[in-house]
């Protein structure tokens, strides 16, 4: 592989994960805020970084629970119109699947 075939694998993921996000956007509601969506952008290109350098241990696991993270703290100040709960089951297992 190396480094052109590391890039390569990271722009189709950046493809993939946008697809992903438009798909989140028009299911959910109340729809993920922006800063969630550039986040799964950055957290997927560190996933394949860090596969390149050779660290094969925990790294699902700490994405996963980073994205968790910035689920609860990003989405949950967010108030729907409706009076709704602003965090649902959908939007965790969203959060967690789009890792894998």
């Amino acid at each position: 592989g190396g480094w052109p075939f590391t890039i390569l694998v990271s722009v189709i993921i950046y493809f993939a994960v946008g697809e992903y996000s438009r798909v989140l956007q028009c299911i959910l509601r109340p729809p993920l805020a922006p800063s969630l969506r550039w986040s799964h952008h950055v957290i997927s290109a560190g996933i394949v970084l860090a596969a390149q350098l050779g660290i094969l241990t925990g790294i699902f696991e700490c994405a996963a629970v980073a994205l968790l993270v910035m689920l609860l703290v990003l989405q949950g100040n967010n108030k729907p119109p409706d009076g709704g709960v602003p965090i649902t089951f959908s939007h965790i297992s969203s959060q967690v699947f789009g890792v894998f």
